[in-house]
């Protein structure tokens, strides 16, 4: 005669019992896996990403496999710590946001340097996606006002960034328990 086994109800682990803040959820998917994909994408598109045309025509192409790789280690860390806080998460989000202040400074960097190669790029880019853009706009964003302007608006996303994590720094205080 066959046994039948009763199944429990479903246990969840400790960390889905962990009541995260709207904030750490936003944190998350506006900021830490964006750019967690955005430095994949460059590092599995390598030469054919039209971040590495830039840097490349800056003279500085290995710099950006560097930064983007310094991206991906960073906000996989972050990612996990906002998952389980920890209180090295913190440091771990601020650490996210100077990194990405620092690639937002040499990109503007290599687009003044390069203003030529930036509006190929551009133009690539525009015609790749298939939006028709006026060449006052692509004007616009290859000038080196429309480079500091673009680079101020990153500048400001970043220290949005970082004043969430500020904002949240006790949810990285809370040791959650292992589960068993």
């Amino acid at each position: 005669m066959a046994q039948r086994v009763v199944d429990e109800a479903p246990r969840f682990r400790a960390d889905f019992a962990v009541r995260r803040p709207k904030t750490i959820w936003l944190l998350l998917v506006a900021f830490f896996l964006p750019s967690l994909a955005n430095a994949l994408k460059i590092l599995v598109q390598q030469s054919e990403s039209a971040e590495y045309r830039l840097f490349d025509a800056a003279g500085i192409g290995m710099m950006l496999y560097l930064l983007a790789i310094a991206v991906v280690a960073l906000e996989a860390a972050a990612i996990r710590y906002l998952w389980r806080p920890e209180p090295v998460g913190f440091r771990l989000g601020i650490a996210s946001a100077i990194v990405g202040a620092i690639i937002v400074l040499v990109t503007a960097a290599a687009a003044l340097q390069s203003p030529d190669a930036l509006r190929s790029i551009v133009e690539a880019s525009q015609a790749e996606t298939g939006r028709m853009t006026t060449p006052e706009s692509i004007e616009f964003a290859t000038s080196p006002t429309g480079i500091l302007v673009g680079m101020g608006l990153e500048l400001v996303w970043l220290a949005i960034w970082a004043a969430l994590v500020v904002w949240n720094r006790p949810y990285f205080d809370v040791k959650v328990p292992e589960s068993s």
